[in-house]
C-alpha cells in the first residue's frame, strides 16, 4: 500500500492495520496512553461495528513543539524515547488499531478470531452486560491462544489470514463476490474452510464476504490531529478526552432504549413522576415502571436498568407491559394518584417523608400499584406501617447492607400484600429478610445494633431525620416558614475547642468532632439563623427569646417548643461557652459538659423517634437471629392486579437468572400437586429429580413413577431463543429415560408456561393415564 491516510484525512481499516505492521511509519504512542486492556469481547463488537457500517470514532493524533516522549512498540515491550520533531503521536484510538490488529492479522497476542459464515448478523440489539453482548455476537467466535478450536471450525474462517489474503489479491475492492464465487474465496482465505453451503448460507456467506472487503478498502475513519505546545497539553487534551465528559450510566441507556422503541415514553414516564413524586427523577419514575412491568409478567425483579432487555421479541412484552403500567386512564395510575392524595397528609413522618431513602418507595408505591390503595380502610391499617417501615429501612441502612437482596425481597412481598388486599407489610418484609439472610455476613454485619447507654452512631448518621420528626417540620410549608439546617454550637466557634500540643502548638481537642454530632444539630428558621449568624451560647439564645417575645418583630422564630432542645440543655450550651477560655483547664472542663449535653440530647432525640414509632426498634441489628417467614413464591405474577394485558407466556423476557429461579420454584410447586393427584387416581410408587449437573439447559427434569411400573417425566425447559417449554416423556423402566415409548417422545405437552399451575397438572395427569392404557404393565 503505497500512500497511507495521514492527519486531516479518512483510513481505511486495511491502511490502520498496515500502519501498525509498518515499523517505518507507525504511529506511536503519546506517553500518557495505557495499555492494551481490550478484552475478545470489545474486540468482537468492534469488528460487528465495522461489518454493519457503523461509525468507530476517529483516530487522535497529536504533535508538541517542545520537546516531549512517546512510546514506541517494540516486540512484546513499549519503550519510551524522545519524539522527533515532526512525528505525530497516537493519543486516542490505541485499543480500536490494536484490536483490529489482533484480529486481523497472524501477529496478534489475544488468540483467534473466526467468523461462521453461516451465522447470519441478528438484528440490533443493544447490550450493556458482558454476556448479553456475547449473545449478539453468534457470528464472531474466539479461541485463547493454544485452546482447541472453536466449534463448527469447518463453517468458519479464521480471520488471522485476512491481511496476507487481501494483500495478495488486485484491486480487492472490485473483486466479484456472490454466491457463485463465495465457496472458492472463502477457501482462498482460510483453506480450513469446508463447508457445503446451502443456497440460503451462500447468502449470507456472500453478505459476510462483501462486508469484509468493504470494511478493508473503503476510508471510514477520520483522522484528527493537533498541534500543542508540550507535554503538558498532550496530558490535559488526553485529561479531557477521557474525563471531560459525563459518563453515560446504564439507566440513562435503558431510557434511551425505552424511547426508541415507545415513542410516548417521556410524556407517560413524567406522567408516573406527578403521581409517583418520591422517585424523585424521571429515571426513579422509570425504574418503578420497569420494576412493576417485569414483577407483573411473573418475571424476576429489575433492579438495575439494563438496555439488552428491551431488545427484539424478548424485550416486546416488557415495553408492552410497561405502556400498560403507565397509561393514563390504567388502574396503576389511578392508585397512585389515590395514594399520593392520602398519605402525604396522612402521615406521621412530615418533612421526614423527604429525607428517607430514595429507592425505599418503590416497594411502597408497588404496595398501592397491586391493590393497597383501593380501599380507604386499607390506607388506614397501613398508615404505621408505612412510617415505621420508610423510617427503619433509612436509620438502620438496610439497602446499603443488603444491597438489591434486600430490594428483591421487599418489592415482592409488597407487591403480594398489595395483590392479596392486605396492609403494607412491614412486618413481613422485616421477616422474611431475616429468614433469608439472618443478617450475617459483612453486609448483614453493616446493619447496626441500637446502644441507647452511649454514643449512636446512627443517630449521628440521621441527624436531619431526628430533628424533623423532634421539631415536628411538616411536609409542606409556606414560603416564610422557610428554615435552615444549622448546629446549635456553631462550627465557626469550633476553633475554640482546641487542647496544648507539643512545643506549645495548639491542637484539636480529641472531642471537637461532636460539633457534628446529631445532639448538636436543628433546624431553626431561616430569617433567625442568618440573622444570628455565628453567635454562641448566652447571646444567641437570649436573641432568639427576645424575637419571640417582640410581637412586631418581622422574623418569624420558632417557638422554644418547637426547638427540640430542653432548657437544662440550653443551660448547659451557654456553660460550655462560658468555659471556652484561653485556660486549658478551662477548654476540658467545657468539653466534657459539651460531650454529656450532646450525647445526652442524642440519645433522648434517638428514644423520642422510637416512643413515637416503636415498630422502627425491630428493625435493629440485634434481633438478627429471631427466625422469620418464609419468602412468597418467586414465580407469582400480578398481571391482573396492575392491569397489564401484555403477556409474556414463553418467559423470553426473563434472564438466565430469572428462568433458572422461576422453573425451580414452580417445578416444586408442580411436582408437589402431581404426586398428589396421581396418587389418588393411578397409585404413585416412587418420584424423583434428575439433576442439573450434567445438563448444559436451565430447567427442571421431574420423574414419577407409577404404580405399574411406568414411568412419565415433567419437563421445564428454558432458553434466550425459544423461551420456556413444557414438555412430557414416558418410558418402561425407572432409570432408563432414553428408552422412550415412540408414542411418548420428549414432546411438547400442550400448555405453556402462562398457564395455570391446575392445568399444567391435568394436562400431565391425562397423558399418565394414557400411558398406563396403552402401555399396561403387570
Amino acid at each position: 500500500m503505497a500512500v497511507l491516510a495521514g492527519p486531516g484525512g479518512v483510513a481505511t481499516v486495511g491502511e490502520l492495520v498496515h500502519r501498525r505492521l509498518d515499523t517505518a511509519d507507525r504511529w506511536n504512542l503519546a506517553l500518557v496512553q495505557r495499555a492494551e486492556v481490550w478484552d475478545h469481547v470489545r474486540m468482537r463488537q468492534l469488528l460487528d461495528s465495522l461489518l454493519a457500517g457503523y461509525p468507530i470514532g476517529a483516530i487522535l493524533l497529536c504533535r508538541s513543539r517542545d520537546r516531549s516522549r512517546v512510546l514506541e512498540v517494540v516486540g512484546d515491550n513499549r519503550v519510551e524515547r524522545e519524539a522527533a520533531d515532526s512525528e505525530w503521536q497516537l493519543l486516542d484510538g490505541q485499543q480500536r488499531i490494536n484490536a483490529v490488529f489482533s484480529m486481523l492479522t497472524r501477529h496478534g497476542d489475544y488468540g483467534r478470531f473466526y467468523l461462521d459464515v453461516t451465522v447470519r448478523r441478528p438484528e440490533p440489539q443493544p447490550a450493556q452486560a458482558r454476556a448479553s453482548k456475547e449473545r449478539t455476537l453468534p457470528h464472531l467466535l474466539h479461541a485463547q491462544a493454544g485452546a482447541d478450536e472453536v466449534p463448527h471450525r469447518e463453517r468458519t474462517i479464521d480471520l488471522s489470514g485476512w491481511c496476507d489474503w487481501a494483500d495478495a489479491r488486485d484491486n480487492l475492492g472490485e473483486a466479484v463476490v456472490d454466491a457463485s464465487s463465495v465457496s472458492a474465496l472463502l477457501r482462498e482465505i482460510d483453506p480450513a474452510f469446508a463447508h457445503v453451503l446451502s443456497d440460503d448460507e451462500a447468502e449470507i456467506a456472500t453478505g459476510h464476504l462483501r462486508a469484509l472487503v468493504d470494511m478493508w478498502v473503503h476510508p471510514s475513519v477520520p483522522i484528527l490531529a493537533a498541534v500543542v505546545d508540550g507535554p503538558l497539553d498532550i496530558l490535559e487534551v488526553f485529561t479531557r478526552i477521557n474525563l471531560g465528559g459525563v459518563n453515560v450510566a446504564g439507566a440513562d441507556v435503558f431510557f434511551a432504549g425505552v424511547k426508541t422503541f415507545w415513542h410516548d415514553a417521556e410524556r407517560r414516564v413524567d406522567a408516573l413522576l406527578g403521581v409517583a413524586p418520591f422517585t424523585a427523577t424521571r429515571l426513579g419514575a422509570l425504574r418503578l415502571a420497569a420494576r412493576l412491568a417485569s414483577r407483573g409478567l411473573g418475571h424476576g425483579d429489575i433492579t438495575t436498568l439494563a438496555v439488552e432487555r428491551l431488545a427484539g421479541d424478548r424485550g416486546a412484552s416488557l415495553r408492552e407491559a410497561m405502556e400498560d403500567i403507565t397509561a393514563p386512564d390504567g388502574v396503576v395510575v389511578d392508585r397512585l394518584r389515590r395514594f399520593t392524595d392520602w398519605y402525604p397528609r396522612a402521615s406521621d413522618l412530615g418533612f421526614v417523608l423527604r429525607e428517607v431513602s430514595r429507592d425505599s418507595w418503590d416497594e411502597v408505591y408497588a404496595w398501592a400499584a397491586a391493590g393497597g390503595a383501593a380501599r380507604d380502610d386499607l390506607l388506614e391499617a397501613s398508615r404505621e406501617a408505612l412510617d415505621s417501615y420508610l423510617l427503619a429501612v433509612t436509620v438502620f441502612g438496610y439497602r446499603n447492607a443488603l444491597g438489591d437482596r434486600f430490594r428483591r425481597i421487599a418489592f415482592l412481598e409488597a407487591l403480594a400484600a398489595g395483590g392479596r388486599g392486605e396492609p403494607f407489610p412491614a412486618a413481613r418484609v422485616l421477616s422474611v429478610v431475616r429468614s433469608e439472610t439472618r443478617l450475617r455476613g459483612a453486609r448483614g454485619r453493616a446493619v447496626p445494633r441500637l446502644d441507647l447507654r452511649g454514643g449512636q452512631p446512627i443517630a449521628d448518621k440521621n441527624g436531619r431525620i431526628l430533628t424533623a420528626l423532634a421539631q415536628r417540620i411538616p411536609l409542606e410549608m409556606e414560603p416564610e416558614d422557610a428554615f435552615d439546617w444549622d448546629h446549635i454550637f456553631p462550627q465557626a466557634q469550633a476553633s475554640r475547642m482546641w487542647a496544648p500540643g507539643e512545643w506549645n502548638r495548639r491542637r484539636h481537642h480529641p472531642d471537637r468532632y461532636l460539633v457534628n454530632s446529631a445532639g448538636n444539630f436543628w433546624a431553626l428558621s431561616a430569617s433567625a439563623n442568618r440573622s444570628i449568624k455565628d453567635a454562641v451560647g448566652s447571646t444567641k439564645f437570649t436573641w432568639l427569646a427576645a424575637q419571640i417575645a417582640d410581637e412586631s418583630n418581622p422574623f418569624r422564630v420558632w417557638p422554644e417548643a418547637r426547638w427540640s432542645i430542653t432548657r437544662e440543655e440550653i443551660d448547659r450550651f451557654v456553660r460550655v461557652d462560658a468555659l471556652l477560655t484561653d485556660d486549658p483547664t478551662s477548654i476540658d472542663s467545657a468539653m466534657a459538659l459539651f460531650r454529656e449535653v450532646v450525647e445526652g440530647r442524642t440519645r433522648r432525640l434517638l428514644k423520642e423517634m422510637l416512643e413515637r414509632f416503636p415498630m422502627v426498634r425491630a428493625f435493629a441489628g440485634e434481633h438478627a437471629d429471631e427466625g422469620g417467614d418464609p419468602a412468597s413464591p418467586a414465580d407469582l405474577g400480578f398481571r391482573e392486579a396492575l392491569g397489564i394485558s401484555a403477556r409474556d407466556p414463553r418467559l423470553l423476557l426473563a434472564t438466565e437468572n430469572d428462568a433458572r429461579k422461576l422453573v425451580a420454584v414452580r417445578g416444586d410447586r408442580l411436582a408437589a400437586g402431581i404426586a398428589t393427584v396421581l396418587a389418588d387416581r393411578l397409585g404413585l410408587a416412587d418420584q424423583w429429580s434428575w439433576p442439573r449437573r450434567w445438563r448444559a439447559d436451565v430447567g427442571s427434569w421431574r420423574g414419577f413413577q407409577l404404580s405399574d411400573g411406568n414411568c412419565i417425566e415433567l419437563i421445564l425447559r428454558w432458553d434466550h431463543h425459544q423461551g420456556m417449554r413444557v414438555g412430557h416423556k414416558g418410558y418402561a423402566t425407572r432409570g432408563k429415560a432414553g428408552d422412550l415409548y415412540p408414542d411418548f417422545p420428549d414432546a411438547p405437552l400442550g400448555v405453556e408456561w402462562g398457564d395455570s399451575d391446575e392445568r399444567i397438572v391435568e394436562a400431565f395427569v391425562e397423558r399418565a393415564e394414557e400411558l398406563v392404557r396403552v402401555h399396561p404393565q403387570g
